[in-house]
């Protein structure tokens, strides 16, 4: 006001002031809009003086407020968030790892990630804002523990008998927890193996293995096994020595196999299916000669056994 030299300020909430041109702070603690009459006496230097009135509104800042139905766990990690904020017109989630997003949705989920091999600590930030654009925020941690994904390597089609050691590739495990399908469980990181089919037919093993970290995060990994049995070679010859020129008869009295390699040490090999077939053995040395007869049965598969026996031929007599 031109020509006052005093000032009294009154700001409606109790407090006063004596400033030509102070500044004040209002707060309003309650849900609703909330109005301060202001007055200033303005007094010269004569003793004259006037009364100016106004009016402040301060509107109510909103309660930014949300709950979650877990605050960690394994990845990913799906939480459920309530947004509890009161005169909230509109809200920004920002969920600590780049995404934001303005749902108004009184409940919604968020999937967090980590692929790492350490825990990851994402702190959540709901604002919420009026339509005067007051504004408030509020903030929630939620640790996700590493991913854990169990995984192995094994033979997957072979012969019986057969024996290896698994290869365990699991990601971020210190626990392991295996099924071998063979009726054998372990909790070696790379345990044996060992399988036989004793039967005519291929016999297949389910094999799982459950991966678990520190944090009490699991997967599972499952595999199969397929083994083939192995076929018996089996020879029975009519005799093992005697005078050259020499004729064997053999019986083959293998099992399981479909296909048969002879050799019969002297150069000559066959692959005859007979059971029974004969084979003549001539000494070409003056002294007892060996041969070494072996059999080799095979599979439609490829697994194979071979049997070994040796002829002993006896110089020709000569008179």
């Amino acid at each position: 006001m031109a020509g006052a030299i005093n000032y009294q300020w009154t700001f409606g909430d109790g407090t006063i002031s004596t400033a030509p041109n102070p500044s004040h702070t209002y707060g309003n603690n309650t849900l609703i809009p909330v109005t301060y009459d202001v007055e200033l006496v303005a007094t010269s230097p004569f003793g004259c003086n006037d009364t100016s009135y106004a009016q402040v509104t301060v509107n109510p800042d909103p309660i930014a407020q949300f709950s979650v139905d877990q605050t960690s766990g394994c990845g990913p990690l799906t939480v459920n968030f309530t947004n509890e904020s009161i005169l909230a017109d509109s809200v920004v989630w920002s969920y600590g790892d780049g995404t934001t997003s303005d749902t108004s949705a009184f409940v919604h989920s968020y999937t967090f990630e980590n692929t790492t091999n350490q825990t990851i600590t994402y702190t959540v930030e709901l604002i919420a804002y009026t339509s005067e654009d007051c504004s408030e925020s509020f903030t929630r941690n939620i640790e996700v523990h590493p991913l854990v994904e169990a995984a192995f390597s094994h033979p997957t089609e072979e012969c019986s008998p057969l024996s290896f050691v698994y290869q365990n590739e699991s990601v971020n495990a210190s626990f392991y927890q295996w099924d071998l399908g063979n009726g054998v469980v372990s909790v070696a990181e790379n345990p044996l193996g060992g399988y036989q089919v004793n039967g005519f037919d291929p016999d297949t093993f389910d094999i799982q293995l459950v991966a678990t970290s520190m944090f009490g995060c699991e997967d599972t990994a499952r595999s199969q096994l397929i083994l083939h049995p192995k076929p018996s070679a089996s020879v029975i010859p009519s005799g093992v020595a005697g005078c050259s020129p020499y004729t064997v008869n053999f019986q083959n009295n293998s099992s399981i196999a479909t296909t048969y390699e002879w050799n019969y040490g002297d150069g000559e090999i066959s692959d005859t299916l007979d059971l029974f077939h004969q084979h003549e053995f001539v000494s070409t040395s003056t002294a007892p000669q060996d041969f070494q007869v072996s059999l080799i049965a095979s599979t439609d598969f490829g697994c194979a056994d071979t049997s070994m026996l040796e002829i002993t031929v006896y110089t020709e007599v000569i008179w």
